[in-house]
């Protein structure tokens, strides 16, 4: 059985490996399923952990700043980010994380624009780059590029229940009706 199909079992191995070496690799692994499981806190002490033992792995403050996301620690989670595309510059997902972090937390729109561009080109086919950017443009004021964005995860995904909201509210700032439409359908797929 493999460990996607049962994070339970995988998390079990994870915690037996890590008695036998607490300096295992595998806290990275560990910390990902306990994210997956809502776990978020304790997610981040397994990273620190694995952080403490290697610097130099991005995948480790990648992981730690989705944790610290979850917990809207946005600065935190900006940090990791960082961290992450320091030690590996094209981590497209770290970009566009980074950037959705900024915009939540309105500290640098200009800034969550470039990580978003960076994003698209190391992802041009990343549906969540594409709600990023729509999202950022929708903050900066701009409904018409926003739609772009969102219409262009639609052709690829038509029943994308974030990008159909997305949409509608950019329908909805240009004066547009049918965004109501748009944005009972994002509902009607995913009620969240």
């Amino acid at each position: 059985e493999s460990r996607r199909s049962n994070p339970v079992g995988a998390a079990r191995d994870y915690e037996a490996a890590l008695k036998l070496d607490p300096r295992y690799a595998d806290a990275i692994n560990l910390a990902a399923i306990r994210s997956m499981q809502g776990q978020s806190a304790a997610a981040i002490d397994l990273l620190d952990q694995a952080i403490a033992v290697d610097r130099r792995n991005p995948l480790a403050f990648y992981n730690r700043g989705y944790a610290e996301f979850a917990l809207k620690q946005y600065d935190k989670a900006i940090a990791d980010y960082s961290s992450a595309i320091e030690l590996e510059p094209r981590m497209g997902l770290a970009y566009n994380n980074r950037a959705l972090s900024r915009a939540i937390a309105g500290s640098d729109l200009v800034a969550a624009l470039a990580d978003s561009d960076q994003a698209l080109k190391l992802l041009p086919l990343n549906l969540e780059v594409r709600d990023t950017r729509g999202f950022i443009f929708l903050k900066l004021g701009d409904p018409a590029l926003a739609l772009a964005e969102y219409n262009a995860a639609l052709t690829i995904d038509p029943n994308r229940a974030l990008s159909l909201y997305g949409r509608g509210l950019a329908r909805i700032r240009m004066g547009d009706a049918a965004g109501k439409g748009d944005q009972e359908a994002a509902l009607t797929i995913n009620p969240e």
